[in-house]
């Protein structure tokens, strides 16, 4: 019951001294898991397309050193082709 002093809580809220409530608890911090590094690749740009990988870019005929999951997604596009 409510002690003389408090007011009534209002409808959908818990009373101040709900016990269910634990302001002061300490949450673990989120473990992210480690990504394992992308093999690297060597791809050919074909003409007329330009492809950049960490601010460098490639003209046709070159032949850059990228990452699988990005080869794979020029490979898709039809701007490189596998060497």
């Amino acid at each position: 019951m409510i002690e003389s002093g408090e007011s009534r809580p209002r409808r959908g809220q818990r009373p101040r001294n709900d016990k269910r409530f634990m302001p002061d608890c300490e949450i673990a911090p989120r473990v992210e898991e480690e990504e394992a590094p992308d093999i690297l690749t060597k791809v050919k740009v074909l003409p007329p397309f330009q492809v950049a990988y960490e601010g460098n870019a490639y003209w046709p005929g070159s032949t850059p050193t990228v990452p699988e999951s990005l080869a794979r997604n020029w490979i898709l596009n039809r701007w490189v082709e596998r060497v």
